[in-house]
């Protein structure tokens, strides 16, 4: 006849199963938090290389890297152009970017040294 276990062998068996479910459970998490890095730092570098591509192409357009204290006031322009009308915002939803001629004056009036018809592109100090 089969022996019958006591309560003490029973509760023992219990312990060691919740204690393996424990150690399972912490490895689950551990891997999560792994994979969960490894997203961040992928997304990290998608950042980044954005960025960098937006940065070129902005340096590409203007025709020269950008010195100090420019890239406010180029964030500023396209500030100013989105509330103007969200010219650049519709640009990206057609993907095709138009340069409107009033933003394209500004611009070139700008970089000929000529601030006070530069419109929105002028320094605000």
């Amino acid at each position: 006849m089969a022996s019958k276990k006591t309560l003490e062998e029973r509760i023992a068996l219990i312990a060691e199963k919740e204690r393996k479910a424990k150690e399972k459970t912490s490895q689950i998490v551990e891997q999560r938090k792994l994979l969960e890095r490894k997203q961040q730092d992928i997304d990290r570098r998608q950042r980044t290389k954005r960025l960098i591509e937006i940065g070129a192409a902005a340096e590409s357009v203007l025709g020269r890297p950008f010195e100090e204290g420019e890239v406010e006031l180029f964030m500023n322009f396209l500030r100013q152009q989105e509330k103007n009308g969200s010219y650049f915002s519709r640009a990206l939803q057609k993907r095709a970017v138009v340069i409107p001629q009033a933003s394209y004056e500004s611009v070139r009036s700008f970089q000929n040294g000529n601030e006070a018809s530069a419109g929105t592109f002028c320094r605000q100090e």
